[in-house]
């Protein structure tokens, strides 16, 4: 369920995040409107969203380009991506997913990255998601560096509560925290009571499988690995996840982490046909790992952020799902509200 922040909300945000710097910019598919031009209305209720939060914006060419489908030409999306990557702002967000990112990743200069990230003693946080899941996970393969799954800009035209709060909390606060009912009607309902630590870590499920053999895959041990997806059938998400069984990614987790998969049971004709659970039943068994679904994480307006790189413990009891990190990539501003812990139960 969308419900829209509050007056209270953002302005409870506000308090937190005032003077925050926030680079935007397109690496992938442009924002536009039914007609195939660009959304300025979003783009405009977006920014107005950022102004009253006190978030200090820039943007760059990307926002204003249109080439194909795409924010601009690759040349023109690889440098404005490596523009912000380097720059002061202390917040990169992708405008929106989509698809293009997969087409840059060949022409970042990961090494520069993290020179210029080990002489500043620090590096911007990185959010997004869906196709900028092949960002996050590149990063981490060859720079070390934790990111975020998590909203992208243009969903703060209209910002969620959830969503909102669970921005703010991931930015801030000490400790992350994310709780949500183990039983979901997407999979078998878990209810053993299950205690892990690992590496937190993944996406979106499609751009997860296309990196495998890339130099773009991190090696993770001992991970907790999540996914989301958007109009995939259920045979094609089992499909991906035997991929990366086939390819030894699950011999070293310890967990999978199930968010919203919406359209994968739209071709399901009846009530013994094959659906998302079963498959992540029988991926459950063929793995011999904990499959737990339901967090509200992925292609909706009430969804959680998602540390990528960063060490985290999975806990169930009492049918209640729970992740904490303290390791999360935070945002260093000059006034701190203390935060409360975001999520669903």
């Amino acid at each position: 369920m969308t419900i829209s922040a509050t007056a209270g909300q953002i302005a409870r945000a506000r308090e937190i995040l005032a003077g925050l710097t926030l680079r935007i910019t397109a690496p992938s598919r442009q924002l536009l409107n039914a007609e195939g031009s660009l959304d300025k209305e979003r783009q405009r209720a977006m920014l107005e969203t950022f102004e009253t939060l006190g978030v200090r914006v820039t943007t760059d060419a990307t926002l204003n380009a249109l080439t194909e489908r795409f924010a601009g030409p690759d040349t023109l999306r690889t440098a404005a991506l490596i523009d912000a990557l380097m720059g002061d702002a202390q917040l990169v967000m992708a405008l929106r997913g989509g698809y293009g990112m997969s087409r840059l990743l060949g022409d970042i200069p990961y090494g520069t990255l993290s020179e210029i990230f080990r002489l500043n003693g620090r590096a911007p946080v990185i959010m997004g998601f869906s196709d900028i899941t092949a960002l996050s996970l590149a990063l981490l393969a060859k720079c070390y560096l934790p990111s975020w799954q998590g909203p992208v800009a243009a969903e703060f035209d209209a910002p969620d509560g959830v969503m909102l709060a669970a921005w703010v909390s991931a930015l801030t606060d000490e400790e992350y925290r994310v709780a949500w009912s183990a039983l979901s009607d997407d999979a078998t309902p878990f209810e053993e009571t299950l205690s892990l630590e690992g590496t937190l870590w993944g996406g979106n499920l499609a751009m997860v499988a296309s990196l495998i053999g890339t130099p773009y895959m991190p090696v993770i041990d001992g991970g907790l690995f999540f996914f989301e997806e958007v109009n995939e059938s259920a045979y094609r998400i089992e499909r991906m996840l035997l991929q990366m069984f086939d390819a030894g990614l699950f011999a070293h987790q310890k967990a999978i982490i199930v968010g919203s998969c919406r359209g994968a049971d739209a071709a399901t004709l009846n009530a013994s046909d094959y659906s998302l659970k079963t498959a992540l039943r029988y991926v459950s068994g063929k793995t011999g790992l904990p499959v737990i679904a339901g967090i509200p994480f992925g292609h909706i307006r009430n969804k959680v952020a998602m540390p990528v790189g960063v060490n985290a413990t999975l806990s169930v009891e009492n049918a209640l799902a729970t992740i904490k990190t303290r390791a999360h990539p935070r945002v260093k501003l000059p006034q701190r509200v203390a935060g409360v812990a975001h999520g669903q139960a």
